[in-house]
């Protein structure tokens, strides 16, 4: 094995690709690698290329640098009774201490718009961005303008996350940097590591580098030409100068000099031909509709679908536009960061939340029926609860090893007149709309049980009413008393 430190950096993804399978082959195959992609789809999608013809890579650990940190920090956090916090989780605990400060009027710079809906997401991506970077409240106090509120944020959203036991990012960093140096993770050092176009952006992910290769005898990191910050981080970290690849030769044309002066400015202009076709449209919408369009016209010339790629600088902002022109198109697509279609799910408990912020509004529970959503039934006492965890590499464990969680495990026969879809139709709330009017509630509990308990007793007398040959609407009357009282939407008043 050669005991070897090396930097790669090349515009062109192909010859880097070409070293890092190089240095791969150079290893036995009963060797262990450490692979670190930039993304988990890069590092398999690099682990696949080389594995055709060769052999199964067996022994091969595949992360980003986001996982290794996680499975490094795994032990020591689990002995300090500590879990790893998600996205949603910080932005709860920065939210809440925004929310704190605000209601105590100890927000100067910031006050006047503490309380518009982006603010605690913007706040959020700055600590986390400062806390990786091991910039401190008390510093972010001294700074001017909006320093002191930023440093009162951050103090109580570090008390926040101590007091609940949660490591954000920069402490699962922390840990893992501290692990590395107390070898309690053995699996992973002294490994042949490859960086494959990792992105050093923080201290503390140069901290983790740093030790990670300083326990490796033989490391090759690949970065594109013109991140200077990576690889002036990577230069540091190896103690090794950047050794510049270079590409085989090709055609000179307009994509070529793209790649190869992507980050920076060519020495000669040249004309643009075919190969890149500059275009500008007005809007999202309507980019989107011609990115499809312009894949199309790709596919009619033969080019495969799993051969074309979007990559998009604002992928919040143009997903849902892609979304629907791919459907439209009946065009297969797969985004690496999942789709975002509104789940009716999530608006059916906004609207059960307004309904009881509204002192039980009647309307606000129509409009919660009118979505459609009623829980599955296990059995007569208890509902089916399903979570389904965060997508989150930070986190240890992949959603595979994660199962539904249920009460009750779910009964081989249930009565159909108790379940919520009959036939392909959802049966409560439709049901439960009409009940609404009858009863003629309007708000608070007290009406509810009132007025329900009337409908209830009017019913039951319209029943002993009508002849015992009225079959249908002795039927009827039955199935209207059979909703009043089903368990499920007994749930929700």
């Amino acid at each position: 094995m050669n005991h070897r430190k090396q930097l790669a950096v090349s515009s062109n993804t192909a010859a880097r690709l070409q070293a890092a399978a190089a240095w791969t082959e150079s290893h036995s195959n009963s060797s262990e690698l450490l692979i670190i992609g930039h993304s988990i789809e890069a590092a398999a999608n690099f682990c696949l290329s080389i594995a055709s013809g060769r052999y199964a890579l067996f022994g091969t650990r595949r992360l980003t640098l986001n996982g290794l940190a996680a499975r490094l920090a795994q032990r020591s956090l689990a002995h300090a009774e500590i879990v790893p916090a998600t996205a949603l989780s910080f932005n709860g605990i920065v939210a809440r201490a925004i929310y704190l400060l605000n209601t105590e009027n100890r927000l100067t710079y910031f006050a006047p718009v503490a309380t518009k809906p982006g603010f605690p997401i913007a706040v959020a991506r700055t600590l986390e961005e400062l806390r990786m970077n091991d910039v401190s409240a008390e510093t972010l106090s001294s700074l001017p303008r909006g320093g002191k509120d930023l440093g009162e944020i951050a103090r109580i959203v570090e008390s926040e996350l101590d007091d609940s036991r949660i490591a954000d990012r920069a402490k699962i960093f922390r840990t893992a940097i501290d692990s590395i140096s107390a070898e309690h993770n053995s699996e992973f050092l002294q490994l042949p590591t490859l960086l494959l176009d990792v992105c050093i952006r923080s201290q503390l992910e140069f901290a983790l580098v740093q030790a990670l290769v300083s326990q490796s005898p033989d490391v090759l990191v690949t970065a594109p030409l013109g991140d200077e910050r990576t690889i002036g981080l990577a230069e540091q970290a190896l103690e090794s100068k950047r050794e510049a690849i270079q590409a085989k030769d090709g055609p000179i044309n307009s994509l070529s000099r793209l790649q190869r002066f992507l980050f920076e400015s060519p020495q000669s202009v040249a004309a643009l031909d075919e190969t890149v076709d500059l275009q500008n449209w007005p809007g999202e919408p309507r980019e989107c509709i011609e990115i499809v369009r312009s894949i199309q016209h790709e596919a009619a010339r033969g080019v495969p679908f799993d051969q074309m790629a979007i990559f998009l600088n604002s992928p919040g902002e143009y997903r849902s536009f892609l979304e629907e022109a791919f459907r439209r198109a009946n065009i297969p697509a797969y985004f690496s960061h999942g789709s975002t279609a509104p789940d009716p799910a999530g608006r059916a408990l906004l609207a059960l939340l307004a309904c009881a912020a509204d002192s039980l509004s009647a309307g606000r529970f129509a409009e919660y029926l009118s979505l459609g959503q009623v829980p599955d039934q296990v059995n007569n006492n208890d509902l089916q609860v399903l979570w389904e965890p965060p997508e989150n590499d930070l986190l240890p464990v992949s959603q595979s090893d994660t199962q539904p969680l249920t009460s009750k495990s779910l009964p081989l026969f249930d009565d159909p007149r108790r379940q919520t879809v009959i036939e392909g139709t959802l049966r409560a709330p439709s049901q439960w709309e009409k009940l609404l009017v009858d009863s003629a509630v309007i708000g608070g509990k007290d009406r509810w049980e009132r007025r329900l308990r009337g409908l209830e007793k009017e019913l039951k007398l319209r029943l002993d009413e009508v002849a015992p040959e009225e079959e249908a609407q002795v039927a009827s009357i039955k199935k209207q008393l059979l909703d009043l009282k089903s368990p499920v939407n007994t749930r929700y008043h």
